[in-house]
């Protein structure tokens, strides 16, 4: 309890105060359910980001390697190209 109140920068004094005078012990377990749904949900939050951004360096990767082909595809079709203009000038018309 005390590193969360250095954590939020709260007043250890007030927290710890606050804390014991809640001696319904339903309403100590519903913060105490409280406190895990937060860390829970910060967990997923963290886990999902975490994922998408792994998902977005594959598609990255996946992208490069798609760019790389269409150059490689369109130098050839240049090539190609070049090469039917050369015999196409050969040709006796």
């Amino acid at each position: 309890m005390v590193d969360t109140c250095r954590a939020l920068n709260m007043n250890e004094q007030t927290v710890n105060l606050t804390y014991e005078a809640i001696t319904n012990p339903i309403l100590r377990l519903m913060l105490y359910f409280l406190a895990a749904a937060v860390v829970a949900l910060c967990g997923a939050v963290a886990y999902m980001y975490r994922e998408i951004r792994g998902m977005q360096r594959e598609m990255l990767t996946a992208n490069y390697d798609a760019i790389h082909a269409l150059d490689t595809v369109a130098d050839a079709v240049n090539d190609l190209r070049n090469d039917v203009a050369t015999i196409a000038k050969r040709l006796p018309q």
